[in-house]
């Protein structure tokens, strides 16, 4: 009970923003535009992405969907082979991350289902069927600035 104490208030005594880092180091390179990405300007490599966690995995912090503002539609992004975690509570922190873009086809139940999840589809670049726009992460860095509690993703599930 104490080292929980301590630790509650070493935490409300931290700067405002807490900087969470996760996995590869994101490099301070330019980032790619979310919006060009979302918008089928797929780069090709390890690019840096960066936006707002609009969801994420509240069973063990292997995945969040980030948009470029809070209010819009955004990308899915996977910890690569589930190597790192991020916290659960991590919606509504800023993050980057670095990775490569993932584009997948998906059948048009599969892409009404991740519309409404709030994820970004697009007809593929053929015209023919839809494709999910995704990103598959190497590090992660995710900026805390309203003081919660982090919770540390743990445990074992089935996503």
């Amino acid at each position: 009970m104490i080292v929980a104490l301590l630790a509650s208030m070493t935490l409300l005594n931290s700067p405002v923003d807490t900087v969470i880092r996760r996995g590869a180091e994101v490099p301070t390179s330019a980032t790619a535009s979310l919006a060009a990405v979302l918008d089928g300007r797929t780069p090709t490599g390890d690019v840096v992405i960066e936006g707002v966690v609009v969801r994420s995995c509240t069973a063990m912090g292997c995945w969040m969907q980030i948009a470029p503002s809070a209010d819009t539609k955004g990308i899915m992004v996977r910890m690569k082979d589930e190597s790192f975690f991020i916290p659960l509570n991590a919606a509504g922190m800023s993050a980057r991350a670095v990775g490569r873009v993932v584009v997948s086809e998906r059948t048009a139940e599969e892409a009404a289902k991740a519309a409404e999840l709030g994820r970004h589809v697009r007809k593929s670049d053929s015209g023919e069927g839809m494709v999910e726009i995704g990103f598959e992460a190497t590090g992660v860095e995710l900026v805390n600035s309203d003081r919660r509690a982090l919770t540390e993703g743990s445990g074992a599930h089935a996503h």
